[in-house]
Formats: C-alpha cells, structure tokens, sequence
C-alpha cells in the first residue's frame, strides 16, 4: 500500500478510496457485526457493496456477490474471518462498538498463542503464518 492509501484508511470518510485503491488486488476487507453505519463507516458502500451470496431480493440495499463488507451480527466470526484473511497476506478491517471492544481484546490477544502453537507443534510449520 502507498502512503496515500494508508493515510485514507485513517479516516471514515478516506475509507471508500482505500477499496477503490485496491479494486484491482482485491486484498482488502472490512468485517463488520452488523455496525458499519453505526460507525459512520457506510461511505464505503459507495465503492463497493456488502458480500452477499444468494439471489438478491429487489428492496436489499448495497448488496453485491463481489462486495468487500462482510456485516454479520457476531464478533467472532467477523475475528475469525479477518484473522483468516490475514494470515493469508491480504489487509483488512475490523469495526466495532466500544462496549465490545473487550470480547475482541481477548480473541485477539489470543492470536499470537496459536500462531506459537502452529509453529512448535508437528507439521505446524505447514500452516500459514
């Protein structure tokens, strides 16, 4: 990512620029439970649409098959798809409320633990990192 690209992921409101700068990649993600518009995050719906699979009802809104939005309501799936993400090299977002800033601390601070797991157990090695 450009300097330019990271100083527009600071701000809400650059966020719709940083999906577009990485239309072409497609390396770039946000996972969300169900609060991007609570968190004035939904200017991003502009440049791309939520991720949504089946056929899409005629009053859905901002719903695409190749949206970058992952919206569920739960933390934890959003962590563990995120987490997948990047372990995989891709780059991605998080949004959360601050009242449950401390189920994902603790998801997070976990991280680190498997990632230690993976490498000391046999055949870790082959896992992705």
């Amino acid at each position: 990512m450009t300097n330019r690209t990271v100083a527009a992921a600071r701000s809400p409101r650059g966020s719709p620029s940083l999906l577009r700068a990485t239309e072409e990649r497609r390396d770039f993600r946000i996972m969300c439970p169900d609060e991007l518009a609570s968190n004035k995050l939904d200017a991003v719906l502009g440049a791309t649409g939520r991720a949504y699979q089946w056929p899409v009802p005629g009053y859905a809104e901002h719903l695409a098959t190749d949206g970058r939005v992952l919206e569920v309501l739960s933390e934890h799936l959003c962590q563990g798809w995120l987490q997948g993400y990047l372990l995989t090299g891709r780059h991605g977002l998080f949004s959360c409320y601050k009242a449950f800033v401390s189920i994902i601390d603790g998801m997070v601070t976990s991280t680190p633990s498997s990632s230690r797991c993976r490498v000391k157990c046999p055949g870790g090695s082959r896992w992705p990192r």
